[in-house]
């Protein structure tokens, strides 16, 4: 059976505590007007203060642009992924995996050493807040959109989260009906 590891339950408050305090940590200007977060300077630079290492690898299998492995430490992009770091896309993508590295790899690391490894779940079977996928999804976002900043412009919309944030439409729309500001 594929499927995820169960993490710790987080709501999206949580969630957005751990994204606010990697951003004073490593972009605090993120925190005080809207910009465009440098997510490729984290993967290639900042991944190693957690510990982890940084590859462009192209041996992902086929759909998945980037990963995390907690066992060898590694947050892995496949080339198309790296070379296009400057592009919404993949900007959410990275911001994605950071969530991974700042969230779950310590917890899931220790489960894979547990003799039996970790037990995987079906994600329709895991509430939102403990399935892997959600939280990172909800990092990114948050990490991309920072809440105090999308909170104090006037009257965002997506077109204005889009270009200020250099976010795809469709992660912007997201991201303000999360905080219910549409």
């Amino acid at each position: 059976m594929s499927g995820v590891p169960r993490v710790k339950s987080m709501n999206w408050r949580e969630v957005g505590h751990q994204v606010d305090n990697l951003l004073r940590r490593w972009c605090p200007e993120a925190l005080q007007r809207p910009m465009v977060v440098p997510v490729d300077e984290f993967i290639e630079w900042r991944v190693e203060e957690f510990g982890m290492e940084f590859h462009v690898d192209d041996r992902l299998p086929p759909g998945v642009e980037a990963a995390v492995d907690p066992i060898t430490k590694e947050v892995l992009l496949t080339p198309l992924a790296f070379e296009n770091l400057n592009q919404p896309h993949y900007r959410f993508t990275a911001a994605h995996e950071i969530g991974h590295i700042v969230l779950h790899v310590d917890q899931i690391k220790e489960r894979f050493e547990d003799s039996f490894g970790p037990k995987l779940f079906r994600r329709s079977q895991l509430k939102a807040y403990e399935d892997p996928e959600v939280q990172a999804n909800a990092f990114a976002s948050a990490l991309l959109m920072p809440t105090t900043v999308v909170k104090s412009m006037d009257s965002p919309n997506a077109r204005m989260l889009t270009d200020a944030f250099g976010v795809s439409y469709s992660a912007a729309s997201l991201r303000l009906a999360k905080l219910k500001m549409f």
